[in-house]
C-alpha cells in the first residue's frame, strides 16, 4: 500500500525481471588474486556469469508524483533503476529492463542503467554494486515520500546512505548522500553518483566548461578538441577508446543531454560546494564498444554515462605527482554530505541553463530572440532581457512543472553587444559572455617539479596513502622524514599507519617526536591520543585529544574520543557532555550518535531520547521523518 496517496506515493512489490545471474564466488581470499582487488578485503571476488537469461522475482520501490515517476532497487546496490517523464512516457534515466551482470565491477558483477551510488575506493564500482543493501520507505512530513538506500563498506567500515527524495510538487528527484568515517584514520575518497542515459546519435551534451581532465590530471580544451572536433555530439566521439571526460571551469555546476529528433532531454544540478565534478564517460563507438550494448542489455541500447562528484576528477594513482589534481583523503570520524537533483527537459531544443528550477534555452535568430523554459515547479517571477545592460523587455511569467514556455521577442544585436536573460535573481540565466567561467589553474608549472623536496615526497605519499597502497606510502614518508627530520605531517602520518598495523608502540615513538617540536599540532596530538586508548592509557588519550581538540579538522573527532573514553569510566553525564560537542561541529558523527551518545542517554535512564537518536541515524541528512527503527545489514550477509 502506498504510504501516501494524495497525488505522490511510494510503493514496493516484486516484479519479475530477465535476469542473466553470476554465480562462482572465487575461494581464494582478494589479497591474493591481485594486488588491485586486495584493497579491497575481505569482499570475495566472483567469477561466474552465463549467456542465459532466468525470470527473477526483485524488490522493486517506485516512487511516482504527478510529473515523474522513479523506481529503485534495494537488492542491486540501491540504485536508481529507472526514470520516466509521465507526460511523454520517456526515460530520462536509462532504464535497462534486464538484469545482465557481467565482469564489469571491482568484484566482478556489475548491470548497466539507473543511478548507481560509490564511496570509498575510486578503483571501479563499488563492491556491493550488484548485492542487497539496507533500505527504508519514508513519509515525510513535507508531503515528500523517500527511500533510503545505504550499507557499509566492509572494507574501509564506512557506512553509507543515500535518501532518494521525491517531493511532492515537483518534477525532479534528489538523491541526498551521507558517508561517515568511523575510524581514527584518514581513508580513501571517493564519492561519486553514477547515471546512465540513453546513448544515440542525435544526442548533444550540455557540460558547461572549458577544458576536460583526464583520470591523470591532463587537461584539455573542451568542448572543442586540439583537431577542430566538437566534443559534446555524441556521434563525433567516434575516435580512439572509451571517453572519460571530467569537464571543469563553470561555477554555475549544472550538465545535461538533449536527444533533438525526440524533442527530450536529461539535466543534473548540484550545488558546486557539496559536488564540483561533472564526469561524462562514453563507450568506443567502434566494435570495442559496441559488444557491450548486447552483453549488458537485450534491447535497451547503447548508454553514456554522466556522474557527479565531490573531485574535479576521479584521480588515477599518479595523478597528483604531475597535476594539481591529486587524491584527497576522508578525514576521521567525519561524515561528508551533498545532495544531487535529476531532472528531465521537454521541448526547448537546447540548453544554456538547468537547475531545480528548470532548464533555459536561448537562441537568437536575425531580429527575434527565442526564449524557452522546460519548468520542473511552479514560478511566478520576472523575465528580463538586457542589452548592454540596458532593460528591453521586462515582464512577468507564471510556470507550471513540464508546462514548457516559450516566446520570442524582437531585439536588435550587434556583433559586440552583450545581452543577457534572467529569471528571476539569476533562478535561470543566460549570458554570452560566459560570466560564470572560471580560471583556476589546470596545470602544474615545469619549475616547482621537485622530486626531491620533502614537500614533494610527502605530496607522493598522500596520493598512495589515499589509495590504500600502504606499503608504498610508509616508504614515501620515510624518505620525504630523511629529507626534512621535523616534517610534522609525515611523522604523524607514519604514526598513522603504524595504527593500522597494530604496532601502537612504534607509532607512538613517531607522534612523540612531533609534540618534542610542537606541543599543539593538532594531527600529531589527535593520533597520539588514538595510539594511547589502544593501550588502555586513557589519561594520556584524553589530554592529547583535549589538545587536539583545539584544531578544527579534528575538534569533532577528538571530542567523540573524549566521549567514547568516558563511557569506559561510566561516566556519562561527562559522555553526553563531550558527544554533544562532537556534534556540534559535526551532526552527522555516526558514531556519536548511535553509539556514544544512544548507551549515555540510555544509561541516564532517558530511553526516548535514545530511540529517537537511533532513529535519527536512518533518516539523515533529513530529520523528522518516520522509518523503521532498526536495519538488518544484508550486505554483511554478502561479503
Amino acid at each position: 500500500m502506498p504510504l501516501y496517496a494524495q497525488n505522490i506515493s511510494i510503493t514496493e512489490e516484486l516484479q519479475t525481471i530477465k535476469t542473466y545471474p553470476f554465480s562462482d564466488y572465487n575461494p581464494l581470499p582478494a589479497m591474493v588474486i591481485s594486488k588491485k582487488v586486495s584493497l579491497f578485503y575481505p569482499y570475495s571476488m566472483i567469477d561466474g556469469y552465463t549467456d542465459k537469461g532466468i525470470n527473477k522475482k526483485w524488490k522493486v520501490v517506485t516512487l511516482e508524483n504527478d510529473f515523474i515517476n522513479v523506481t529503485v532497487l534495494p537488492e542491486v546496490g540501491g540504485k536508481v533503476m529507472g526514470a520516466i517523464e509521465k507526460s511523454t512516457g520517456k526515460e530520462f534515466i536509462y532504464l535497462n529492463h534486464v538484469m545482465k551482470f557481467r565482469a564489469i565491477g571491482i568484484r566482478g558483477p556489475w548491470t548497466s542503467g539507473g543511478i548507481e551510488h560509490n564511496f570509498g575506493l575510486d578503483l571501479g564500482h563499488a563492491p556491493w554494486a550488484a548485492g542487497p543493501v539496507d533500505y527504508s520507505l519514508i513519509n515525510n512530513p513535507d508531503g515528500s515520500v523517500s527511500c533510503v538506500v545505504g550499507g557499509l563498506d566492509l572494507a574501509s567500515r564506512s557506512e553509507w546512505r543515500v535518501k532518494i527524495n521525491l517531493p511532492k510538487n515537483k518534477a525532479y528527484f534528489e538523491t541526498e548522500a551521507l558517508w561517515f568515517n568511523p575510524l581514527p584514520l584518514h581513508q580513501a575518497y571517493l564519492s561519486w553518483e553514477n547515471a546512465a542515459f540513453k546513448a544515440s546519435d542525435d544526442l548533444q551534451f550540455y557540460f558547461p566548461g572549458n577544458y576536460h581532465i583526464g583520470h591523470d590530471g591532463l587537461a584539455s580544451p573542451w568542448p572543442i578538441d586540439s583537431k577542430g572536433r566538437d566534443l559534446s555530439l555524441y556521434k563525433n566521439n567516434n575516435f580512439g577508446e572509451s571517453k572519460s571526460y571530467h569537464v571543469v571551469g563553470n561555477y554555475r555546476n549544472w550538465l545535461g543531454g538533449y536527444w533533438k529528433n525526440s524533442s527530450f532531454g536529461f539535466g543534473h544540478w548540484s550545488s558546486y560546494s557539496d559536488a564540483p565534478g561533472k564526469k561524462l564517460w562514453i563507450w568506443s563507438l567502434d566494435r570495442q564498444g559496441a559488444i557491450w550494448e548486447d552483453l549488458l542489455t537485450d534491447k535497451d541500447g547503447q548508454y553514456i554515462e554522466a556522474q557527479s562528484g565531490v573531485k574535479l576528477n576521479q584521480a588515477a594513482e599518479r595523478s597528483g605527482y604531475y597535476s594539481p589534481f591529486r587524491q584527497l583523503s576522508h578525514k576521521p570520524l567525519y561524515s561528508e554530505t551533498k545532495t544531487d537533483y535529476w531532472f528531465p527537459v521537454k521541448e526547448t531544443g537546447a540548453m544554456v541553463d538547468a537547475n531545480t528550477y528548470g532548464s533555459l534555452n536561448v537562441v537568437f535568430i536575425k531580429d527575434s530572440l527565442f526564449v524557452t523554459v522546460s519548468p520542473l515547479q511552479e514560478m511566478k517571477d520576472s523575465l528580463v532581457i538586457k542589452v548592454n545592460n540596458n532593460s528591453l523587455f521586462s515582464e512577468e511569467v507564471n510556470l507550471k512543472p513540464m508546462k514548457t514556455f516559450s516566446h520570442s521577442y524582437r531585439v536588435a544585436i550587434n556583433a559586440n553587444d552583450s545581452f543577457t536573460v534572467n529569471l528571476g535573481n539569476k533562478k535561470l540565466f543566460y549570458s554570452n559572455r560566459n560570466e560564470s567561467l572560471i580560471t583556476r589553474p589546470e596545470r602544474s608549472n615545469d619549475s616547482i617539479k621537485d622530486f626531491n623536496s620533502g614537500k614533494r615526497l610527502f605530496r607522493m605519499a598522500e596520493e598512495q596513502n589515499a589509495m590504500r597502497n600502504f606499503n608504498e606510502a610508509m616508504e614515501l614518508y620515510e624518505q620525504c622524514i630523511k629529507k626534512e627530520p621535523t616534517h610534522n605531517e609525515a611523522l604523524a602520518r607514519i604514526a598513522e599507519l603504524y595504527y593500522r598495523m597494530g604496532e601502537y608502540g612504534k607509532g607512538i615513538s613517531y607522534a612523540r617526536q612531533v609534540l618534542e617540536f610542537s606541543t599543539y599540532d593538532g594531527a600529531a596530538n589527535y593520533i597520539y591520543g588514538a595510539l594511547q586508548d589502544k593501550l588502555n592509557k586513557l589519561d594520556e588519550a584524553e589530554e592529547a585529544f583535549s589538545i587536539a581538540s583545539r584544531t578544527m579538522e579534528f575538534r569533532s573527532a577528538a571530542y567523540a574520543q573524549i566521549a567514547a573514553i568516558e563511557l569506559k569510566r561510566k561516566n556519562f553525564e561527562q559522555a553526553v557532555i563531550y558527544a554533544n560537542r562532537s556534534l556540534d561541529y559535526n551532526k552527522y558523527n555516526l558514531t556519536v550518535i548511535s553509539v556514544d551518545y544512544a548507551k549515555a542517554l540510555l544509561n541516564n535512564k532517558k530511553p526516548k531520547e535514545c530511540i529517537d537518536v537511533l532513529n535519527k541515524t536512518l533518516i539523515l541528512p533529513q530529520e523528522g521523518a518516520k522509518a523503521t527503527p532498526y536495519l538488518k545489514w544484508p550486505t554483511l550477509q554478502w561479503r
